[in-house]
């Protein structure tokens, strides 16, 4: 099971939570430690617990400069795009990790699965795997920050 499931489990054991008590508090302090852990690297969980996340993007590749824009390199698992980190910014190129989705907004996710769609270069397996690696995430994402403030109020009402 992944933490989507989790939450969807959870959902489905809470409309009868007497019933399943024991299921719903194990699961509720599952998921709350998988955010705690999840926080300290995801960078909108981390915004929404006002922290900063603790890792870094790696470094870009040595070819970098060569790499062509929404091109998937399957070995590292990484293409180029062009992002603009601040509005009043011009665009430029970066080096994009699929191990560093969770780095990414939800909005800068959605932009790459663009920029896939654009690069026609891309081999048809390589395009679905990044691509639906991103989608889950951004699924995954949205629940995850979706049921913090359920989550982390009830700990705050039961913890002295």
């Amino acid at each position: 099971m992944n933490p989507y499931d989790w939450i969807l489990l959870l959902n489905l054991l809470i409309k009868d939570e007497q019933k399943y008590e024991p299921i719903v508090s194990h699961l509720k302090r599952m998921l709350v430690s998988y955010i705690q852990e999840v926080g300290k690297k995801d960078i909108e969980i981390t915004s929404a617990f006002r922290q900063k996340p603790v890792v870094f993007p790696k470094v870009a590749l040595e070819d970098f400069d060569q790499m062509k824009l929404g091109k998937i390199r399957n070995k590292g698992w990484c293409m180029a795009l062009q992002i603009k980190e601040r509005t009043y910014v011009d665009f430029h190129k970066v080096c994009f990790y699929l191990a560093d989705k969770h780095l990414y907004t939800t909005y800068c996710l959605q932009y790459i699965l663009e920029f896939i769609d654009k690069c026609k270069a891309n081999l048809k397996g390589d395009n679905k795997c990044f691509y639906y690696l991103i989608l889950w995430y951004i699924q995954v994402h949205k629940a995850l920050l979706s049921i913090v403030p359920k989550l982390f109020e009830v700990q705050r009402h039961t913890q002295p």
